[in-house]
């Protein structure tokens, strides 16, 4: 079984997503998102009522570089339409949260919701769960490069 997530953002020319930096481009169209900027939506006992998606953590080459491991969460009511259809219903949140790998101290909370008419990602990078987000324009350019419904796949 397969499972989706955030995990990472396009080969180069696109580097230093959730750390931009000015060598981050890329030639996909415009993405249909919009960036969060009201208070973060992640409850901060989120795992709590999520469902996790994958191993307990991997290497989010495309977050930082790979500086981060991550670990990804989902609604748990679209958990398996997201499996089965590589697509996932509106409504639906994903969210991952990240610690330095050489250090294992944490790292920003990345987030994104499918929300409705008409269909748009809303993403947000936050410090904690709870805390207010950042602008996130950089991840709506990446993931619309994503394969299925601007996810990508696990590693």
């Amino acid at each position: 079984m397969t499972s989706l997530a955030v995990a990472s953002c396009a080969a180069p020319p696109l580097t230093g997503v959730g750390r931009a930096t000015d060598l981050a481009t890329t030639t996909a169209p415009k993405p249909t998102a919009e960036v969060l900027v009201v208070p973060s939506p992640i409850a901060p006992d989120f795992a709590s009522h999520m469902a996790r998606l994958g191993p307990d953590s991997f290497v989010a080459t495309g977050h930082a570089g790979g500086l981060y491991a991550g670990t990804v969460y989902i609604s748990p009511d679209a958990r398996d339409v997201a499996v089965a259809a590589r697509s996932v219903p509106v409504g639906t949140q994903l969210v991952m949260t990240t610690v330095e790998r050489t250090t294992h101290r944490p790292g920003p909370t990345f987030f994104m919701e499918k929300k409705g008419e008409p269909v748009v990602w809303r993403f947000g990078i936050v410090e904690s769960p709870g805390a207010k987000p950042e602008d996130v324009a950089l991840c709506a350019r990446c993931h619309a490069e994503a394969p299925h419904d601007d996810i990508f796949a696990l590693p």
